[in-house]
């Protein structure tokens, strides 16, 4: 990133942004007293997006594994992120760019690193200056690529019915066939696994990317009118 640092500096300037250090998330005060959630969001793999050249998150796009992760703006003028699964030993720029086609829409908002488990909990501060209303959205960069941006990811299936029962536990197991955006399939299930931003990844996978045809998995769910909603999925060696 040092190469676009003079770009950031540019777009920070017409953010009215400053350059804030990331606070450590173990600041007893701003942990404990982050002030009202004024605005959160899942964090999402920009690999699970479909292909659009015409996207304002920015450019180049990567395939980092990614669990689940969380950020929140707060109150007090901070916002706060947490990243589960991703690559160990990591630093992730995080970004906040405006809804907005122009080249100075992101501006960097500090970084977070993560552990050799690959996850992270940081508390990052808001630009003092940068008051007001914010139409805005967060991509995390690591070495100059975009992996991650904040958003959501619907759930696979069809919602449950207020006031009906639970649906029924589901434990298959087998090798994998085949590989889609969303889901996969086990060779002998006549079903389609189904996976959301719930879905556990555990062995050897870290997300729905990493997971081939002939790949030994045990999955748990629950069955719904679309297939089998994953989760827990673990790889098996052969």
């Amino acid at each position: 990133m040092r190469k676009r640092a003079v770009g950031w500096m540019a777009a920070a300037m017409v953010l009215g942004l400053a350059l804030p250090l990331p606070v450590p998330a173990d600041d007893d005060e701003k942990k404990n007293d982050l002030g009202p959630k004024l605005w959160e969001a899942a964090i999402v793999r920009v690999e699970r997006l479909p292909a659009d050249p015409s996207s304002i998150i920015p450019f180049s796009w990567g395939n980092d594994p990614l669990a689940e992760g969380e950020i929140e703006v707060r109150g007090k003028g901070h916002v706060k992120v947490e990243l589960e699964g991703a690559v160990p030993d990591a630093e992730y720029s995080v970004l906040v760019c405006r809804l907005s086609a122009a080249a100075d829409r992101c501006a960097p908002l500090g970084s977070v690193k993560t552990d050799r488990d690959g996850d992270a909990k940081a508390v990052l501060d808001w630009p003092a200056a940068a008051t007001g209303a914010h139409a805005v959205f967060f991509a995390f960069r690591r070495a100059n690529v975009t992996m991650f941006v904040s958003g959501f990811v619907m759930p696979a299936g069809t919602p449950p019915v207020p006031g009906t029962p639970p649906a029924a536990e589901v434990e298959v197991k087998g090798e994998v066939a085949s590989v889609s955006a969303n889901s996969f399939t086990i060779s002998g299930v006549t079903q389609p696994i189904l996976v959301d931003q719930n879905t556990k990844f555990l062995g050897t996978v870290k997300g729905l990317a990493d997971l081939k045809p002939g790949m030994p998995v045990e999955v748990s769910g629950t069955a719904t009118a679309s297939g089998i909603l994953a989760s827990r999925v673990q790889a098996k060696k052969k």
